[in-house]
């Protein structure tokens, strides 16, 4: 299974900045791994594994994802992340000194 984060050139953040995970976007996380666990306990850690990989550079990325549509703030955006067969949704809010994430979808350990 590969983790597909995009092919594009990413912009490096000379300073990295703060990550906060909404505590629903962990229970979402967790919610996700555990379904895939009980049909597959290697696609869930695999799934998850890719998942932190991705979270991880965020902090130092600063153009991942795209704008989400319909809401015109450029900061809030949208970075499909896909794994395996699946595919997880990374919404978040890129600021100077704080980005915040959260997911519509997806897991962590």
């Amino acid at each position: 299974m590969a983790c597909d984060m995009g092919k594009r050139k990413r912009g490096k953040v000379s300073n990295p900045q703060h990550l906060i995970i909404f505590p629903e976007a962990i229970a979402d996380l967790i919610r996700l791994r555990e379904f895939i666990h009980v049909h597959n306990p290697n696609a869930a850690a695999r799934a998850a594994k890719c998942i932190r990989e991705a979270i991880n550079k965020l902090p130092e990325q600063a153009f991942l994802g795209i704008p989400v549509a319909d809401i015109d703030n450029p900061d809030l955006r949208d970075w499909f992340v896909s794994f395996g067969q699946g595919e997880v949704v990374i919404e978040f809010l890129k600021k100077t000194s704080l980005r915040k994430i959260g997911a519509k979808s997806g897991l962590l350990q």
